[in-house]
């Protein structure tokens, strides 16, 4: 069948999102197990606030990825580069003439101190969380595509988690 094209006679493009949806992503050691859960947990709290908005209408979906690995183990979790990408999602698969939906994500990924989360209680682990996220908006305003992310509103809403 092939990849559609933007010059298809048959291709509707559309801008469906207006909300951004927040997932935070969880990459831990098996000793931080039930951090992991409450992580997940904090993902699902994150997301209902920033469902509500679109911060510009830029970014459509952020993905946090969360990594807190056992110190042997750093070799092996490295933090990636942000990235941001674009992409045409196609709403029915089956239809020919069906529409296409374009959807914009944003990557990125925090190392947190191993120790310091296995000695802290879950709700400082979730402010850990939420600080370091708000302490990365400036890597989302690097990107030139992202100049419009209205990051003053986004770091109020996160912080409604503390």
């Amino acid at each position: 069948m092939g990849t559609p094209s933007s010059t298809d006679p048959y291709l509707q493009v559309t801008k469906y999102f207006d909300s951004m949806r927040l997932h935070l992503v969880p990459n831990s050691s098996v000793e931080l197990g039930s951090f992991s859960l409450e992580w997940i947990n904090l993902s699902v709290e994150a997301d209902e606030i920033t469902s509500q908005k679109n911060y510009g209408n830029v970014i459509d979906t952020l993905y946090v990825g969360l990594i807190c690995v056992n110190p042997r183990f750093d070799t092996f979790f490295k933090v990636r580069k942000p990235r941001y990408f674009k992409e045409l999602i196609r709403t029915d698969e089956h239809d020919m003439a069906s529409t296409m939906v374009e959807s914009r994500s944003f990557e990125m990924e925090i190392k947190f101190d191993y120790h310091k989360m296995v000695q802290s209680d879950i709700g400082y682990s979730n402010r850990i969380i939420v600080k370091s996220i708000i302490d990365s908006i400036p890597l989302i305003l690097r990107f030139k595509n992202l100049k419009a992310f209205e990051a003053i509103q986004f770091e109020a809403d996160l912080s409604q988690l503390f």
